[in-house]
């Protein structure tokens, strides 16, 4: 049960699924031996107790492998909300295969833009494969349902669309206009990402999740009026896309990507309460992305912002409680 609302990160990376090398995990492996150096670990249990206590913190964490998914929890066990269908998706769908979910739950899938690493993850995704799942994908883009069809047709994949056993239906809807699903009121920006992508904010029970990315801040980002700052405006969580370092944003201009510090500017601005940094860049280790989040959480206290009031780095895996 999650009440009212809480957010798993299935999937963080931007671009392209990336693995753990072999020698990030040594690294780690070797510090952590090193840290155990004279501790009584006689028991498995005192080992995995003594990991808890380095592992994230110490030694860095691992933030993961696959691209963009994100599901929003709440009290609705038949209904699941998922935000982008990356790679992040196939885990949460096995997640849920072994948790019990049978036949007859709902899925929506809420897209930002028809680029692969956004959408990847639906051939493998178990729930369609089920007869009597719906699944319900959602988005902007006219093309939204020839492009799932699409990466499912020969010669690309195995298994046609028109093979599924879920009812899946794709339901297009206006940029700008607020609709309602499974009690979340659903607002929509547009957003500067090549193609457009667009993003999502979700109000329900008093508490507010804004997903925001593969977005660009450019043209009037420093006016009063800049639209984003109304779109955030007071939310509690702001997942953005923080895909790029301060040093990264002049040499990629016009990639349809911001940087952390942006997210902290913007949410600064619209008094967002925690800020989450997400797309992350995939030729990024593990210890670079922490020195990321520490500029940023750094250069937020500098400035004395009230706002955010929290900052993190998001991880596959990772829930977080609102």
């Amino acid at each position: 049960m999650h009440s009212p609302l809480s957010i798993r990160f299935w999937g963080t990376r931007g671009s392209f699924p990336v693995g753990t090398s072999r020698a990030a995990l040594r690294e780690h492996m070797v510090e952590a031996v090193h840290l155990a150096e004279g501790k009584p670990l006689k028991s498995r249990a005192e080992a995995e107790a003594f990991i808890d206590t380095i592992f994230p913190g110490t030694i860095p964490r691992f933030f993961g492998n696959n691209t963009s998914c994100v599901e929003i929890l709440d009290d609705d066990a038949d209904t699941h909300i998922f935000c982008d269908a990356g790679s992040g998706l196939c885990d949460a769908g096995q997640y849920w295969v072994d948790h019990g979910a049978s036949s007859g739950a709902t899925y929506h899938l809420f897209i930002t833009h028809l680029h692969w690493d956004h959408i990847q993850g639906f051939p493998f995704f178990p729930q369609i494969y089920i007869p009597g799942n719906r699944i319900i994908v959602h988005g902007f883009h006219e093309n939204l349902e020839h492009a799932f069809r699409l990466q499912m047709s020969a010669p690309f994949f195995p298994v046609p669309f028109d093979a599924l056993k879920a009812s899946i239906a794709f339901e297009v809807h206006t940029p700008g206009v607020p609709f309602e699903v499974a009690g979340y009121t659903v607002h929509s920006i547009e957003q500067k990402h090549p193609g457009l992508s667009y993003g999502y904010r979700f109000e329900k029970a008093g508490k507010s999740i804004v997903y925001s990315t593969d977005s660009e801040h450019l043209e009037g980002v420093e006016e009063a009026g800049y639209p984003f700052v109304e779109f955030f405006k007071g939310t509690d969580v702001l997942i953005f896309d923080g895909m790029y370092s301060a040093d990264d944003d002049a040499p990629k201009l016009e990639w349809g990507h911001s940087s952390s510090m942006m997210g902290v500017e913007l949410a600064h601005r619209a008094q967002a309460k925690h800020l989450v940094l997400f797309h992350h860049d995939p030729t990024r280790t593990d210890e670079e992305l922490e020195q990321s989040l520490s500029h940023a959480q750094n250069y937020a206290a500098d400035c004395d912002y009230d706002y955010p009031q929290d900052i993190s780095a998001s991880y596959d895996g990772w829930e977080l409680n609102l």
